[in-house]
């Protein structure tokens, strides 16, 4: 099978162009919108004016967009009749939360563009299942090990011993111990621990990994 791109004058020579679903959704509506980019709306002499761009510009139309193919409504006793009503049934449902994404048929629908933009974001929330494991037990680790940390122990512990400078120069705002930060010192130290290098480290390694991997998923 040799591929080409479609020519009106040839298209007995593509297979299939006797079908109705020869072309896409998507590809319909960009055929549909080319035709309306080049039709001419106004003429005056010799000056055209053409393009469906230039009435919404000039206030003619207040917007022009395609419309969708056909309701999104189903009954799931029934199969779809539409690709709206396909993705509604097969993608665009918390039910099909734990299933692979329909690429082809977003594809199909929304276009090349909004189908890879999907794939990456797919494949991108796959690939963050390890990190999430990581970022976890580092987190937990950190919050083991909050009572025993040096610097947070050491500013619970000072009592009134350490007066610090107000937070703001207005005069109401007044001198604190630094031991009013007890709390906020122990929750710092379940996001920055020992534990956090390597998270860093690791985190370093996955994003080679990551982006090598969709590279390779890019060119299937």
């Amino acid at each position: 099978i040799v591929k080409a791109p479609f020519v009106v004058h040839h298209a007995d020579k593509f297979l299939g162009f006797e079908r109705r679903d020869f072309f896409s959704p998507a590809e319909r509506s960009i055929v549909v919108y080319r035709i309306l980019q080049q039709a001419v709306y106004l003429k005056e002499g010799n000056r055209e004016l053409f393009g469906v761009d230039e009435l919404v510009a000039n206030g003619t139309y207040k917007a022009a967009y395609p419309l969708h193919d056909g309701p999104y409504e189903i009954d799931r006793t029934q199969r779809p009749k539409n690709h709206r009503q396909l993705l509604r049934f097969y993608w665009a449902s918390f039910r099909q939360w734990n299933k692979y994404q329909p690429l082809n048929e977003i594809r199909n629908y929304f276009g090349e563009k909004v189908g890879m933009y999907f794939a990456w974001t797919g494949f991108y929330t796959q690939s963050l299942f390890i990190p999430a494991i990581m970022g976890t037990l580092v987190f937990g680790y950190g919050i083991v090990i909050r009572g025993e940390d040096f610097i947070s122990t050491e500013i619970c512990e000072s009592g009134k011993k350490y007066k610090m400078c107000p937070l703001c120069e207005d005069e109401g705002c007044e001198m604190y111990f630094i031991k009013d930060i007890c709390k906020t010192a122990q929750q710092a130290t379940s996001v920055n621990n020992p534990a956090t290098l390597l998270f860093c480290i690791f985190m370093s390694i996955w994003v080679a990994y990551f982006l090598e991997m969709w590279k390779r998923k890019e060119a299937m």
